[in-house]
């Protein structure tokens, strides 16, 4: 017997700054998606600020004002909530504030809707360059000794490349 697993990636440009029209335009693509039952939907990084780590000239402290809180954000919460609705993984890209810092980070929801992960991509001090990636685990599964590592992207930019 076969294994189908259905992937939906979302493919369309978000608008630089716009974090709720560009979360308002992927709920309308999710209404679309959902009739095709997907087992996972991943959504490109930086998603939801509209790609700000690609605009020139960006800082941490710009970054921040666009970052959401991943504890309290209405779009993660609406996300979680479609994931656990429609049964499906979700992989939500965006930038995350947290007492640490600034991250590059999808979360990661089952098919529950529930926050299983965070992964971030670790900046250095003051810039925005990539140098590292780390995955960490909000809450780690009961009787495993924590979180591996997994590549969840395949592109790079010219700015991770440049490392």
């Amino acid at each position: 017997m076969k294994s189908v697993i259905r992937i939906a990636q979302i493919k369309f440009v978000p608008e630089l700054f716009k974090i709720d029209e560009n979360h308002a335009r992927l709920m309308t693509v999710l209404d679309e998606v959902k009739e095709h039952r997907p087992d996972v939907v991943i959504t490109p990084e930086c998603f939801l600020d509209g790609l700000l780590l690609m605009k020139e000239g960006i800082t941490m402290k710009g970054l921040s004002e666009y970052a959401i809180d991943p504890e309290t954000s209405s779009h993660a919460q609406e996300v979680s909530q479609w994931a656990g609705d429609n049964n499906s993984w979700f992989v939500l890209g965006c930038c995350t504030n947290r007492p640490e810092g600034v991250y590059n980070s999808a979360e990661i929801f089952n098919r529950t809707g529930e926050r299983i992960g965070i992964y971030d991509k670790v900046h250095s001090g003051g810039g925005v360059t990539c140098q590292a990636m780390n995955y960490r685990c909000s809450t780690p599964t009961s009787g495993s000794s924590g979180c591996s590592s997994a590549p969840i992207a395949a592109g790079r930019r010219r700015s991770e490349r440049s490392r």
